[in-house]
C-alpha cells in the first residue's frame, strides 16, 4: 500500500510503500494515515541489497540454503 496515495499525489518508490493485511489496506483506503487513526509501525525505507529483498519475499532465509545463498550476500 502506499503510505500517500498515489491518487494524492504520492510517489512511487520504496519509502512510500509499505504492507499490510487486507482488512487495513481496505480500511485506509486512498485515504491518508491521519484521515483514518492509522500509524505506520516502522518508517518505510528501500531494501539493501538482494539478502534483504530475499528475506522479504520469502521470510526468514533457513540455515541449510546458507551456503547456496552466501554469493548474494
Amino acid at each position: 500500500d502506499h503510505v500517500i496515495p498515489q491518487s494524492r499525489g504520492g510517489p512511487n518508490t520504496w519509502e512510500n510503500t509499505v504492507t499490510s493485511c487486507r482488512k487495513c489496506n481496505n480500511q485506509k483506503d486512498s485515504q491518508r494515515l491521519e484521515d483514518v487513526d492509522m500509524k505506520l509501525r516502522s518508517i518505510p525505507r528501500r531494501p539493501q541489497g538482494f539478502k534483504e529483498i530475499f528475506e522479504m519475499k520469502i521470510g526468514q532465509i533457513h540455515e541449510l540454503w546458507l551456503d547456496y545463498l552466501q554469493i548474494y550476500f
